[in-house]
């Protein structure tokens, strides 16, 4: 059950960045589950911690560079 538990949390967060939400939205909902899941690991509803990786921001800032009027 822990491993279903932890594939079922995969698959959300790819669900989450297929519909287009925000970085900061799907982190927000994954830390959420992650919390629940320590509870559970504690309460003895589940044997092995569980853990859903945060996604990473992969936009890449472009340098500008100084504009010629300022050079």
């Amino acid at each position: 059950m822990d491993k279903l538990i932890e594939l079922d949390g995969v698959e959300y967060k790819k669900y989450l960045q297929a519909i287009g939400l925000e970085v900061i939205t799907i982190n927000r909902k994954i830390a959420s589950i992650n919390v629940f899941c320590q509870w559970m690991l504690k309460q003895g509803y589940i044997k092995e911690p569980i853990h859903i990786e945060a996604v990473r921001n992969k936009v890449i800032r472009q340098y500008k560079g100084l504009e010629d009027r300022d050079l």
